[in-house]
């Protein structure tokens, strides 16, 4: 259970009324804290239901945000404004190649579309997406070393 800072309940996928979050993709987010049980080492997969009114070049989820610097891992589109899907985790160094490594995805997304998002952390050198049950290809960007 998380702390809600500003999204506010919206029509899911299905059309039920509240069953999902929308977030301003500006200061829009939900805390869960700060427990290691949120900081796995790889391998691990995280999986969300997502929907884009616009690509604002942010990521709809990490577990350790902290400005100027690659912590944890996260989940996005829009690089580019253009919607392309990105996995990426941190090692504790600054927003450079050399402070982690990044997954893009080459294919775009579309907005307004439902789609499911899963990432797959095998290692801090390898990183799959999976949207909607397919692979997705694309580039890495980025040095692995250590999950922080």
């Amino acid at each position: 259970h998380g702390v809600n800072f500003g999204a506010v309940p919206t029509q899911d996928r299905h059309g039920n009324a509240a069953g999902a979050l929308y977030f301003d993709g500006k200061d829009d987010y939900i805390d869960l804290g700060n427990s290691r049980r949120l900081k796995p080492q790889p391998p691990f997969t995280v999986c969300a239901w997502v929907t884009f009114e616009r690509f604002w070049g942010e990521w709809f989820f990490t577990n350790n945000y902290d400005e100027d610097y690659y912590n944890g891992f996260w989940l996005g589109a829009g690089v580019g404004g253009i919607g392309l899907p990105i996995a990426s985790f941190g090692n504790g160094g600054l927003t450079t190649p050399l402070g982690g490594r990044s997954f893009f995805g080459q294919d775009t997304l579309q907005l307004h579309n439902w789609y499911f998002f899963t990432a797959i952390f095998y290692s801090t050198e390898k990183i799959d997406l999976v949207i909607d049950g397919k692979p997705v290809k694309g580039n890495y960007l980025g040095y692995g070393s250590s999950l922080t």
